[in-house]
């Protein structure tokens, strides 16, 4: 029988009771005949829990040991799992990065996979074990653990899907599959049959939290056979795969984002603002902080002109350092604030054609008294920067009107 890969994120995975159903679906495909192969995240919770345990003890933790500690939850994660298939009377194994063969550059906290050597994975699958690999992670030439970086555990599952051919990966989630909105913001959202890689792609770049950008480009270059599919209900889920037609003519989806936080910056002096960006993005780019739209704010007194930026939340404390050795250097005042943010991204290939969706966005918008802090776009996403308490009505009246 083929290999199956089969990937389970913290929410499976989150208490015994969630356990016990995860053990059972495995063993359906198991006694089936499969050879299965499980990727776990951390139990959801224990990451956020060992972060805020790390920063209390240092503002920026070291990044080695800050990695060591990280993926420690999912190798939790893959031995109480094993030890509840074990007892079960399914032969089962956990395994670490190492012990996976999983080999990535040196890149602490947003590492790449540089190879795989399966054959300690084929060593058990040959023995009829149920491999239980931890996710996020891999280890560096020099023996050192490196962790993936957001939703790695999806790179971890597409890639040895890739290298052991397997017939499917699947994604278990919270959800039913594929959705037109986030169902735990859009509840009117509807659940996709199918999907075209590029489309989810986009949606994944925007915040759908169901597969990680990156994960999917693999797909793309490996032909990875992708479903996403629900842990706590029965059904098909959503099949990711490349699509002969594409949706050309339609809205996709809308796509949230919580995560994130305003950067502003004051007094920008007399000098191009475009230096300032591009000195941002040099020292963003070497730290690994991630960043998005750029926009200057004007004032008619000239010398009080700025700049703000948006970053992941978890990157504000690196990015503030980062800003500050730059204000030490040039003429530049402070950061003025650093206001949580949303948002919003109506998402589809035919933006392009719709050459005044954004001004009936921000009128929709500005019709309920939404404030828009900013607006970005390009070919196939329009995107709103709202204040974080507004992200629930400002996703549910985009989605009713253009839905």
């Amino acid at each position: 029988m083929a290999v199956l890969v089969k990937k389970f994120g913290g929410s499976s995975l989150a208490d015994a009771n969630c356990l016990d159903v995860v053990s059972n679906i495995i063993a359906i495909d198991y006694k089936s005949g499969h050879d299965i192969v499980v990727v776990v995240s951390a139990q959801k919770g224990e990451t956020d829990r060992l972060i805020r345990y790390a920063k209390s003890l240092s503002t920026i933790p070291n990044t080695r040991e800050y990695d060591s500690l990280l993926s420690s939850a999912e190798q939790a994660s893959a031995a109480l799992l094993s030890i509840l298939l074990i007892e079960q009377g399914i032969p089962a194994v956990s395994l670490t990065s190492f012990q996976s063969g999983i080999l990535t550059d040196s890149a602490f906290s947003h590492a790449s996979i540089k190879s795989v050597d399966c054959n300690h994975i084929l060593k058990h699958l040959n023995q009829r074990k149920v491999v239980v690999v931890a996710g996020f992670q891999g280890v560096t030439e020099s023996g050192e653990i490196a962790t993936l970086g957001r939703g790695g555990s999806d790179m971890t599952a597409v890639v040895l899907s890739g290298e052991l051919k397997a017939k499917e990966c699947q994604i278990y989630t919270d959800v039913a599959g594929v959705f037109t909105a986030d169902p735990n913001i859009v509840p009117q959202a509807k659940c996709l049959v199918q999907i075209g890689l590029d489309d989810m792609k986009s949606l994944a770049s925007l915040g759908a939290k169901v597969m990680q950008q990156q994960a999917l480009d693999y797909c793309y270059r490996h032909d990875v056979a992708l479903r996403v599919l629900s842990t706590f209900a029965s059904g098909a889920g959503t099949l990711i795969a490349p699509l002969e037609k594409s949706n050309a003519e339609k809205l996709l989806g809308v796509a949230c984002q919580s995560d994130h936080v305003q950067l502003s910056l004051s007094d920008i002096a007399n000098i191009d603002s475009s230096i300032i960006e591009q000195s941002i993005m040099r020292e963003f780019n070497n730290a690994g902080i991630a960043y998005d739209m750029f926009a200057r704010r004007t004032s008619h007194k000239k010398e009080r002109e700025g700049l703000y930026l948006t970053v992941y939340e978890h990157d504000v404390l690196l990015a503030e350092v980062k800003l500050n050795e730059m204000i030490n250097k040039m003429s530049i005042a402070a950061i003025s604030s650093a206001m949580p943010v949303a948002k919003i991204s109506v998402v589809g290939s035919c933006i392009r054609s719709h050459v005044t969706l954004a001004a009936d966005m921000l009128a929709v918008c500005d019709s309920y008294d939404l404030s828009v802090i900013a607006v970005s776009s390009s070919e196939s996403r329009i995107t709103v920067s709202v204040n974080r308490e507004c992200l629930s009505k400002t996703a549910n009246i985009l989605y009713d009107h253009l839905f």
